[in-house]
């Protein structure tokens, strides 16, 4: 900052124009004396007021001091005064007689500062992220400016470029100083590098052929593995068994699936069974019925096949042929025995001459519902008849009875079979029982233990929280989400079917360990924390995807919270005998 212009004292005591002021006016009983002399006056030069030629007498009998406009005291009894600011600005020369302890006189100095020049830095962030301040952004001469860069989940930055030339490897941070000209700022970002942990799988095979690959394999935490079988000659694929267990019959390939823990895998062999020698029968009905089976019919040499044939209604079998001759006269069924040759087979009907003999069941409904047919309903003799109920709104079919017996519990039908007299059937009704749906809550902790019991919740009833948190070796649990939304048992109902999953964070891992309790809470942008038997020494902040926001040592009651962005963070409070993690919404 630079300070305009030289001022003289004398001349701002205009009220006499002389070099000696008195205040307040002598009629008051008593002077103080500001003795100016000519040339008296007030130099600014680097940022430094110097006040000069003050009478010698004012100075042993009494006191000043300079204030600036907002009554900041800037030193006493001295001749020189540090000061600054940008236009203009009214500093204040106080002095106090010694001989007259009450009165002071301010005198009113303005003094005016030139405005500093100023430039331009032109901030920018390549793909992956973003830097704050950004755009054209103006800085005083000779000051300092700090960027910061914010990368996207899965980044960290790369390279600080500043007028094109590379002035910083990593870091979210980078301050230009002491600023001369434009210029400009960039910030690129790059992938964030994750080491997988690895799982080692041993694959061996049987004897009767080789697998794919074999030995000590290596497979990344979650992926898969395709293991592939070559039978020898004249082998195929017995079982596939993973870590002693048979997973899977046959078949040349086997796939391990989401690799969570080291493991075996072994495929067996087995001789392929060798196929006979088959013959075809072609299998065909006349009118009035069908065989089974029909068509091309394979049979093994040697083999036995029996086909069946139904006749349609009134209808009966007639003759059997095989190969074009008549082996059997009647019977719903045929043999073909020890079978050397293709072959033919074929099954003709006939009429029944048979005139049946007709009763009446008397059918009635009791209060509720209908019977369909109802009333006198002729049946011929070895006859079915189906009856059908219909109950009225609110009702179901209690019983059926036939001949005053109990024959079904509900159901609304029933069929009357082979009748042979005349009979009574009759269908009852009740009040339809209402079930409330219920639905099942599974959990699934994504590798973590325990895992909790399903629970069969009745519609628009709430879930229960797991007493117990399931823990994973290497993650933070989070809490129970349906999708990306946390399930909130104490406010959340149950309509369907649904699976919560267990949220890990990764990255912010600690240990937990036996220290004792630690309470958080927050109110009013102040974060409270708190233990009885503990000495607390640091705490962090973190995201849910792991990045840090604050972390100090511990040497208040609270943190300021105030300046954090809203949502679910996880708290690191560490103390003399580890650390804990605690989840908290802001």
């Amino acid at each position: 900052m630079v300070i305009c212009g030289l001022l003289t004292i004398a001349t701002l005591f205009s009220a006499n124009n002389s070099t000696r002021a008195q205040y307040p006016p002598s009629s008051m009983g008593y002077n103080i004396d500001i003795i100016v002399g000519s040339s008296t006056s007030l130099s600014v030069t680097g940022g430094t007021a110097t006040i000069s030629g003050i009478d010698p007498f004012f100075i042993f009998t009494g006191t000043s001091w300079l204030e600036d406009e907002n009554g900041v005291r800037l030193g006493k009894d001295q001749s020189s005064y540090p000061v600054s600011g940008v236009g203009t600005k009214t500093y204040y020369l106080y002095t106090r007689d010694g001989y007259a302890p009450n009165p002071t006189y301010s005198l009113p100095i303005p003094v005016p500062f030139a405005t500093p020049p100023t430039f331009t830095y032109t901030a920018t962030a390549g793909t992956g992220g973003t830097i704050s301040p950004s755009g054209s952004v103006v800085i005083n001469q000779g000051a300092n400016q700090t960027f910061t860069a914010t990368p996207d989940t899965g980044k960290e930055v790369n390279q600080w470029f500043v007028n094109g030339s590379v002035v910083q490897n990593g870091g979210n941070t980078y301050t230009v100083s002491n600023v001369q000209a434009n210029g400009t700022i960039n910030v690129t970002f790059k992938d964030v590098i994750v080491t997988p942990t690895t799982y080692t799988y041993t694959a061996t095979a049987g004897t009767g052929g080789t697998i794919s690959p074999s030995g000590s394999v290596v497979i990344n935490q979650g992926a898969n593995q395709t293991f592939t079988a070559t039978p020898n000659t004249g082998k195929e694929v017995d079982q596939w068994t993973v870590n002693g267990s048979v997973v899977q019959n046959g078949g040349n390939t086997y796939t391990v699936s989401n690799v969570q823990a080291n493991g075996t895998i072994n495929v067996t062999f087995k001789d392929v069974p060798v196929i006979p020698t088959t013959y075809t029968y072609t299998a065909t009905a006349g009118t009035g019925g069908t065989i089974s089976p029909s068509g091309s019919v394979v049979i093994n040499q040697g083999a036995n096949r029996t086909f069946t044939a139904t006749p349609n209604t009134g209808k009966e079998v007639d003759q059997w042929t095989v190969n074009g001759s008549v082996v059997q006269n009647g019977g719903n069924t045929y043999t073909v025995s020890n079978v050397q040759a293709n072959g033919t087979i074929n099954v003709t009907f006939k009429d029944v001459p048979v005139i049946p003999a007709t009763f009446t069941y008397t059918a009635t409904a009791g209060t509720g519902g209908t019977i369909s047919p109802s009333g006198s309903v002729v049946i011929n003799q070895g006859a079915n008849r189906t009856f059908t109920a219909t109950p009225n709104t609110g009702k179901e079919v209690d019983q059926w009875t036939v001949n005053g017996s109990v024959v079904q519990n509900g159901g609304n039908t029933y069929t009357v079979s082979n009748v042979q007299a005349n009979g009574t059937i009759h269908v009852t009704f009740k009040d339809i029982t209402v079930i409330p749906a219920t639905f099942t809550v599974t959990f699934n902790t994504d590798g973590g233990t325990p895992t909790p019991a399903p629970q069969t919740v009745t519609a628009g009833e709430k879930a229960t929280k797991p007493a117990t948190d399931p823990t994973k070796d290497g993650y933070v649990f989070i809490g129970w989400f349906n999708g990306t939304t946390e399930w909130n048992f104490s406010t959340m109902t149950v309509n369907t079917n649904l699976t919560l999953t267990a949220k890990w964070d990764v990255g912010t891992a600690i240990e937990p360990v036996a220290t004792p309790e630690v309470k958080v809470w927050s109110s009013g942008g102040i974060l409270t924390i708190e233990s009885e038997s503990a000495t607390i020494r640091s705490v962090g902040i973190y995201s849910i995807s792991g990045n840090q926001l604050y972390k100090a040592d511990f040497n208040d009651s609270y943190v300021t919270i105030s300046g954090l962005p809203k949502g679910i963070l996880m708290i690191m409070v560490e103390t003399e005998t580890g650390a804990i993690i605690k989840k908290i919404i802001i």
